[in-house]
């Protein structure tokens, strides 16, 4: 449960920098966001891209509980919030997979742990690295 709990607040810490916007400028925001993370996969290594799979599959699965749990959605802003994350994870999810693709490498069965604060290229924890085989 504390996984999730810091995925809860980095999400609330998120919210707060950005402020919160109409649903009008969501899709605007979405655009954005999944541009700017698109640019973040291309420089990827095939070994981050595996990190960030499991990565965001966890993420996505916090977010879906937070569906079903309406303590933790209100914590990051609501169930509308939980819900515009959740878009913007499984856009994101599509972008992921796109370059798998275009690289023509699959994503891993192989699981090992994540920081659920950390994407792959903010990844700081050493033993995380090496066990995910990050330089």
């Amino acid at each position: 449960m504390s996984n999730l709990r810091q995925i809860m607040q980095r999400l609330a810490e998120a919210e707060s920098k950005q402020g919160k916007g109409s649903l009008a400028d969501f899709s605007e925001l979405l655009k954005c966001h999944v541009d700017e993370y698109q640019c973040k996969l291309e420089s990827c290594t095939p070994a981050m891209l595996q990190y960030e799979w499991a990565w965001l599959n966890e993420h996505i699965q916090a977010l879906e509980l937070c569906l079903s749990q309406p303590t933790m959605s209100n914590e990051i802003g609501g169930l509308l919030h939980v819900e515009m994350l959740l878009e913007e994870s499984k856009q994101f999810q599509f972008v992921l997979e796109d370059i798998f693709h275009t690289r023509m490498i699959h994503p891993s069965a192989q699981h090992h742990p994540v920081d659920p604060g950390e994407h792959a290229w903010e990844l700081s924890h050493q033993g995380l690295r090496e066990t995910w085989g990050l330089e």
